[in-house]
């Protein structure tokens, strides 16, 4: 079994061509830090076969509101499509051939 963390500390939106260097003309300054734990598990049947599992954004963390984003729709989705998605479950199986 294994963990991973992702941690991202925020976003500053900065729209230097308009405002003064450091400025913003959106109301929100940026989003706040976000947190990403997933886990992942794997059990070995033969030599052959394989079956795992995955549980990516195990505390369903939502993502922090970006407004000022052109990519997304309120949110940035590069960075936290994790958060967009929710908790998500996957399960399979690996069958190797020689």
């Amino acid at each position: 079994m294994t963990g991973t963390l992702l941690y991202i500390s925020g976003e500053k939106n900065i729209e230097s061509d308009l405002v003064p260097p450091d400025g913003t003309i959106y109301p929100f300054r940026g989003g706040s830090g976000f947190f990403d734990f997933n886990l992942h598990a794997s059990y070995d049947i033969n030599d052959q076969m394989q079956l795992f599992g995955n549980i990516l954004n195990v505390a369903n963390a939502p993502p922090p509101i970006e407004p000022a984003q052109y990519g997304g729709i309120n949110y940035n989705p590069v960075a936290y499509r994790a958060g967009i998605v929710g908790r998500f479950f996957q399960v399979g199986i690996r069958y190797k051939t020689d």
